[in-house]
């Protein structure tokens, strides 16, 4: 294997690993902002929106597991546990994600996944949610029809939406524009470089979205950027550039 080929090999790895981190602390972003978790009972039915195969739904079912046991006063034997339900367009996404679901052995009633646009005119096919949970969708977007069609069809007044996503940054936007261009026409992305917490506030605002809370970077992950060798006796460079996350959160009210 040449020198290049066993960095580009290396490179690989480490982009793998920084996607994971990014699910980890994701997850632990949502799950650690008490004031959803604190004001909803522990039956609570969480969508996943654009959930994928299902990684945020598997990384903070865990987490609020095991907040809830540290509660002394909770009377485990009589409440059931959060039933998560993915949302996606994609149906190999809900394939993989049911699939993922039963191998660990968890019943519907626990876990599954749907196929489901919410910006089209079909029937919700399921009832609204005390709380939807997002990672890295939104970016994807048109942050104010999705957020605003979302939250009218699948959260219940007084329900919380919680979201992770990437933020805006000049480094951001020079590494994902060059990535998303060489992306197959399918591969829609509204925003290039990350949200502008900004225009995740007028979303939310647009939505009648209450108790609004963004919390710019709220964590950084390192990913290894390749580039052209300035001299012919290097055969191959790269660069760690640091991309930011932000985490946002916010209810709709009883009414609008």
């Amino acid at each position: 294997m040449s020198d290049q080929s066993l960095c580009e090999s290396n490179i690989n790895r480490a982009r793998q690993r920084a996607r994971q981190q990014v699910r980890e602390r994701a997850a632990r972003c949502i799950a650690s902002y008490d004031t959803i978790w604190n004001s909803i009972d522990r039956s609570a039915m969480i969508i996943d929106f654009a959930c994928s195969s299902g990684a945020l739904s598997h990384y903070i079912a865990p987490i609020l597991e095991a907040d809830s046991e540290d509660d002394e006063d909770e009377d485990e034997s009589e409440m059931d546990g959060p039933q998560f339900i993915g949302i996606d367009i994609n149906p190999h996404s809900v394939a993989e994600y049911n699939k993922r679901a039963q191998d660990q052995g968890l019943a519907a009633q626990e876990m599954y996944a749907i196929c489901f646009d919410i910006n089209s005119e079909s029937l919700v096919p399921i009832q609204p949610a005390d709380v939807i949970i997002s990672s890295m969708a939104f970016h994807h977007l048109n942050l104010s029809e999705s957020i605003r069609n979302l939250t009218a069809k699948l959260l219940k007044p007084q329900g919380w939406l919680a979201l992770v996503d990437l933020q805006y940054s000049d480094e951001t936007a020079n590494l994902f524009s060059s990535v998303h261009r060489h992306k197959d026409e399918c591969y829609h992305v509204h925003h290039h470089g990350g949200i502008k917490p900004g225009e995740l506030l007028e979303a939310f605002a647009s939505a009648g979205l209450v108790n609004v809370c963004v919390y710019e970077y709220a964590f950084q992950i390192s990913v290894p950027v390749s580039s052209e060798a300035e001299s012919s006796s290097e055969s191959f460079r790269y660069s760690l550039v640091d991309i930011p996350y932000l985490f946002a959160a916010a209810q709709l009210p009883m009414s609008i």
